[in-house]
This record gives structure tokens, sequence and C-alpha cells, in this order.
């Protein structure tokens, strides 16, 4: 129950910031005219491109942690407690 009225919560206020950002901004790329999106949009893909960099770097940065393991045998890395 306590799970559901905060996820209602959330809810309601990320409608309120979606609804106070629905102005358009010009996005420039490189080359050509400039795109107008939505705010929250513009908004909504930043976070998600961060997201997935974080992401993205956590996995190559747990390969490779888990490549030295295996190169220098896992029980090194071993330390029980005493």
């Amino acid at each position: 129950m306590l799970k559901a009225v905060f996820s209602l919560i959330v809810i309601i206020l990320f409608l309120i910031f979606a609804s106070q950002n629905m102005e358009r901004a010009a996005v420039h790329f490189v080359t050509g005219r400039p795109m107008h999106l939505p705010l929250i949009l513009i908004i909504g893909i930043a976070f998600v491109l961060g997201y997935a960099s974080a992401i993205l770097s956590f996995i190559i940065s747990a390969s490779k942690k888990r490549g030295r393991q295996q190169r220098h045998g896992s029980m090194e890395s071993y330390h029980p407690r005493r």
C-alpha cells in the first residue's frame, strides 16, 4: 500500500513537471536547421542517455575487473575473514 501511494505521488509530480516544461526549445545540431522539440522530451532524452552511459561505464569496469581476477587467479583476490 505504501509503495502504491509513493508511486502515485511520484507520477503526479512527474506530470506536473512535464506540464510545466511543454514549451518548445530549439536544438542545434552540427549541420542543418535547428529542430524545435518540447523541453520535456529534451530532458527525457538527456536523462536516458545519461543513464545508459552510466550503465555502460559500470559494465565496462566490471568486465575489466573480472578479466583481471581471471588472469591473476581468482583465489589471490579472495581474503577470508579470520
